[in-house]
């Protein structure tokens, strides 16, 4: 065979891996945006999960405490019944 002839298939070759492996590529791309859209998806549910968890477990302690209680209490009849301590534990201060 003629060396030209032999030169030119291997290019050739060369050419249409090189095609192949950066279609590959190309598509590993669009599958690792894929999956990082739905990670940041998840990411946003749980935080906001956390941060619902979190004010529940806090409301909960300022609501079963007692001297919250009775702030809570004095405040259903308008905020004019409250004192500054507690106004302060009214609101979480």
């Amino acid at each position: 065979m003629d060396i030209n002839l032999v030169n030119a298939i291997a290019q050739l070759l060369t050419g249409i891996a090189t095609l192949i492996v950066a279609t590959f590529l190309s598509a590993q791309l669009v599958i690792q945006k894929k999956q990082l859209e739905i990670a940041h998806i998840d990411s946003n549910r749980n935080l906001a999960w956390v941060s619902r968890t979190q004010t529940q477990k806090l409301t909960l302690g300022q609501i079963t405490r007692e001297s919250f209680l009775r702030a809570y209490e004095n405040a259903t009849y308008g905020f004019d019944e409250l004192n500054d301590t507690n106004t302060l534990r009214f609101f979480g201060m």
